[in-house]
């Protein structure tokens, strides 16, 4: 080996860990990104529409293009889309791919999901007694397909608040990722991630279509929902960005991280916030270049804040809720306080929803790999 070939190899995307699957600033750039999901939902359940079209940081950066919200969902989706492309390259196996993915999304969602319905309902109401007829079969059916359970019928639940009778309005993504993880593997099914570059045209497309669907405005499904399915409109946007993630795996031993890189994505984004336009397009190529050169930067000393913890989940699950409570109880309350008030109350809510809900069944499914490997291990010898 030459002296410039360890340079070379430097510039390579680093090589996933193969026990996490992951490198060691992921943990932290998803805990910001669920940072900026509840900084969002503070100015838009403290605001009027007008007013938070107005206040909402990137909103307002953007002249109107995207909200801080959505654009921390899109990037969640990119690496979901790398990490779940390395889980299913490592261990090929539609049963364990998906127990494993069940193992990491629905507990965690579904413990949201019942603290909503008993702690953060009766506390939301001006009448428990109003707010228990309403619970039923329904929103525990609705909780086993990973949607958020909608109170029916007249406000019952936060009645005086911009959006009443929703418990949890960050929970209706979690089916549309779940639903990516299985049109991954039906994908992978036909071929489709053999060759890199028919999984490039494969995103090509979709991406093309979502843009298409964007700028002229053709939604024939919007508003509709199918029952498991969700909403038809919204699977372009999350396809789009999530097999961003794919391709950059499929890409790992080719792509070369560069300054010039680095710098000319930055500059278009910049220029797509200052012009008002064409950020949403831009944002799935330089935004999905920007996140894994940061990714895959020198370990930040402040992972070592986190202790192994990945806290990105819960405080996903739990700042909504926390934040709908607070504006409840102080009345007329500015987003800038919503969010150093729920905030602590939020990462309380993450580090118990890690340590006794997720962690546990990381450890079981971990468990269950294991297992399956020395089944086959004894198998062939």
């Amino acid at each position: 080996m030459t002296q410039q070939q360890p340079k070379q190899i430097a510039k390579l995307l680093a090589p996933l860990d193969t026990r996490s699957g992951r490198t060691a600033n992921f943990d932290m750039i998803r805990l910001a990104l669920a940072f900026f999901v509840l900084v969002s939902h503070a100015y838009l359940l403290s605001l009027p529409p007008r007013q938070f079209k107005k206040s909402d940081p990137l909103l307002w950066l953007t002249h109107g293009q995207m909200d801080l919200g959505g654009f921390a969902v899109n990037l969640f989706f990119v690496i979901s889309g790398f990490l779940i492309a390395n889980s299913w390259v490592r261990r090929p196996e539609i049963g364990n791919f998906l127990r494993s993915r069940f193992l990491r999304i629905y507990p965690g969602f579904a413990v949201a999901t019942l603290f909503g319905l008993l702690v953060v309902g009766p506390l939301g109401t001006d009448s428990v007694h109003a707010y228990l007829l309403t619970l039923g079969p329904k929103n525990l059916v609705w909780m086993v397909f990973l949607a958020s359970p909608a109170i029916p019928g007249p406000p019952v639940v936060f009645e005086h608040q911009r959006f009443s009778n929703f418990l949890n309005g960050s929970l209706w993504t979690l089916r549309y990722e779940f639903w990516c993880y299985v049109i991954l593997v039906a994908a992978a099914g036909v071929g489709i991630l053999r060759d890199k570059r028919v999984t490039i045209i494969a995103w090509s497309l979709t991406f093309v279509g979502y843009l298409a669907l964007n700028h002229w405005h053709i939604h024939p499904l919007a508003g509709r929902e199918i029952r498991l399915i969700g909403a038809p409109n919204v699977y372009p946007r999350f396809l789009s960005y999530f097999f961003a993630g794919v391709c950059v795996y499929q890409l790992r031993n080719r792509l070369l991280r560069c300054s010039l890189g680095t710098c000319v994505s930055l500059g278009i984004l910049v220029v797509s916030c200052l012009t008002g336009r064409g950020f949403e397009p831009w944002l799935a190529i330089c935004g999905t270049w920007l996140l894994f050169t940061a990714a895959y930067a020198q370990p930040w000393k402040i992972n070592s804040w986190l202790k192994g913890m990945d806290l990105s989940y819960g405080l996903y699950l739990y700042a909504y809720p926390v934040e709908q409570l607070i504006i409840r109880f102080v009345p007329g309350i500015g987003p800038i306080a919503v969010i150093l008030a729920s905030l602590p109350v939020s990462f309380v809510l993450a580090i118990l929803s890690w340590k006794f809900v997720e962690e546990p069944c990381l450890r079981l499914k971990r468990s269950k790999i294991e297992s399956g490997v020395s089944n086959v291990e004894s198998n062939v010898t």
